[in-house]
């Protein structure tokens, strides 16, 4: 009986190991790519499905068919490091630039200089986006869309309120009482919306930081320069707004996929390119109050985050040169201004920069031109810097909820940043 069972149990392994045996393979010669798209959102969605369905067609004759999974960017680190590190994962996927070098430290992600060598539309991209994505003079990135920040405001809630754009943030911080409207304990209208958590907690606040002349780690990049005046002066300023109750802690996250800017929820936001589609789409008749301009100046001036994101190819895929294939379709001229004007992302090829559908939006024609006036810094491309700005993040969250001082944030950031730095 026993012998039975054991024999059972070997058929059923064996037949689980063949069952699984090459993921990539549909079994009639077919190979199968999987993408995974970081956002999840109705726009991105439909955008990217529309790409790989035309991949899909064009590659059929060759057997080769994509996948495409979406993944919040909120659970995307994590999933990734759980599949990445197992010598699995997908094919092909999306991330912020900065994280290339954390990728190569773990050579978990593929070179891409040999397949740009002889790609012709290596030299339509913007230089500084390839560079966001390159370690010790290798690319690892296709970059396939741009997003810094801005500061978004409604003209007529200001005009309503008697108050103008401030020069400085300390400024902003004081005229935002003019704004907030209230039931009770419950907000009607609420000064912002500032996040509380994840990585967009991490680039409104840098930017602050940045402006008032810090830094999280030192030029080279050898340890922490979080534990400043300046980094404190942004705490305070970012705090300030919950603890004056000028916005709920819990966030004005709009109604269903409204902007909260769109529905009169916030007078204004720092928001990238993307919530302009978000206005456009769900709230149109709010799309001509709505403004954009670089925000106030901190004690060093301004400086918003230059962020981008793009794609890179798993190291192990066991199909690298269908991965580029995937990959150099996504970053045709075609895609990427697909790309650029349906999600309202900032053209990462120069060819795009100038198409029509950039200057036909009052509202995007405005924020590119802000891009080429306003001081703009990217998170650092170190090895660790997605560890670097989760540190960041839970010491500025456990400030604002008072768990910790200000003092005591930056100073338990300085200790953790560098032990991760020094970590082996």
């Amino acid at each position: 009986m026993k012998k039975w069972i054991a024999s059972l149990l070997i058929i059923f392994m064996i037949a689980v190991v063949t069952a699984c045996g090459d993921q990539n393979s549909s079994g009639d010669g077919e190979t199968e790519l999987t993408i995974w798209v970081a956002g999840n959102s109705n726009q991105i969605q439909d955008t990217f499905r529309a790409i790989i369905d035309d991949f899909n067609e064009q590659h059929e004759s060759e057997g080769i068919k994509a996948n495409i999974q979406f993944e919040p960017w909120g659970e995307l680190d994590q999933k990734l490091s759980t599949s990445l590190a197992g010598g699995v994962g997908p094919d092909v996927f999306m991330h912020g630039a900065a994280a290339a070098a954390g990728f190569a430290a773990g050579n978990q992600i593929e070179p891409l200089n040999a397949y740009f060598d002889d790609w012709a539309d290596f030299s339509e991209f913007n230089p500084g986006y390839l560079e966001a994505g390159s370690v010790e003079g290798d690319y690892y990135v296709i970059p396939i869309q741009g997003a810094n920040r801005m500061m978004f405001y409604r003209e007529d809630i200001f005009r309503e309120a008697g108050v103008e754009v401030p020069e400085t943030l300390d400024e902003l911080l004081e005229i935002s009482e003019a704004f907030v409207e209230k039931d009770g304990s419950r907000f009607v209208r609420a000064a912002t919306n500032l996040p509380t958590e994840g990585n967009d907690l991490q680039q409104i606040w840098s930017a602050f930081l940045w402006s008032n002349g810090g830094d999280i780690l030192s030029e080279d990049y050898t340890e922490a320069a979080i534990n400043s005046e300046e980094a404190i002066k942004a705490i305070e300023f970012y705090k300030g707004f919950f603890d004056r109750e000028l916005t709920p802690i819990a966030g004005m996250g709009g109604q269903g996929d409204q902007h909260p800017l769109g529905t009169g929820e916030v007078a204004f936001t720092f928001d990238g390119v993307w919530a302009i589609e978000q206005i456009q789409t769900y709230t149109p008749d709010a799309y001509e109050h709505v403004r954009v301009t670089a925000p106030p100046r901190g004690l060093d001036g301004t400086t918003t985050l230059v962020g981008s994101s793009g794609f890179f190819m798993n190291a192990n895929s066991d199909h690298k040169d269908a991965a580029w294939k995937l990959m150099s379709f996504i970053g045709d001229k075609d895609n990427i201004e697909k790309v650029a004007s349906e999600l309202k992302f900032l053209p990462v090829r120069l060819d795009v920069a100038d198409a029509d559908f950039v200057q036909e939006d009052r509202l995007f024609a405005e924020f590119v031109e802000l891009t080429t006036k306003v001081n703009g810094k990217a998170n650092p491309n170190v090895p660790r810097w997605t560890a670097i700005r989760d540190i960041v993040v839970a010491n500025v969250e456990k400030a604002i909820y008072g768990q910790l001082t200000p003092e005591e944030a930056v100073e338990n950031a300085e200790k953790e940043i560098n032990e991760e730095i020094n970590r082996n």
